[in-house]
């Protein structure tokens, strides 16, 4: 009768053994599986903060070169046409202000003394009433 206890004790002891192994096997697959999923999710946010870097400061260069570029034209148009001080001549044609994708462009327009001047919409032709 002993050694049909200690038998089954035996067997009992192995088959809780088993289930442990096979317990501490998920868990350290499920720790790798965290580990790599934390690892992605980093890198992941850092690609993402580098492209939200990137485009805030892409946007702000060309806010203040756009400012800049501004700064320059009201010096041109500050300047007398004769006794010219400045860098160079203002030019007929009006300079490459802003990139293609940019949406804060100002529209210039040229007069026909060179000097920049803002653009607006066409005049409205006034409205004669016929009587």
């Amino acid at each position: 009768m002993h050694t049909v206890f200690l038998v089954t004790v035996g067997m009992a002891c192995a088959l809780t053994s088993w289930v442990h192994r096979a317990r501490v096997k998920t868990i350290a697959d499920l720790v790798k599986d965290r580990s790599q999923l934390l690892i992605e999710v980093l890198n992941v946010e850092e690609r993402e903060r580098g492209a939200l870097a990137e485009a805030l400061h892409d946007n702000a260069l060309q806010s203040v070169l756009a400012a800049r570029q501004d700064i320059e034209d009201a010096r041109v148009v500050d300047q007398p046409a004769h006794g010219w001080t400045g860098p160079s001549a203002p030019s007929p044609t009006p300079p490459a202000r802003c990139a293609p994708s940019s949406r804060s462009c100002i529209p210039r327009c040229w007069s026909t003394s060179g000097w920049p001047v803002l653009c607006g919409p066409p005049p409205t032709p006034p409205v004669s009433a016929a009587g």
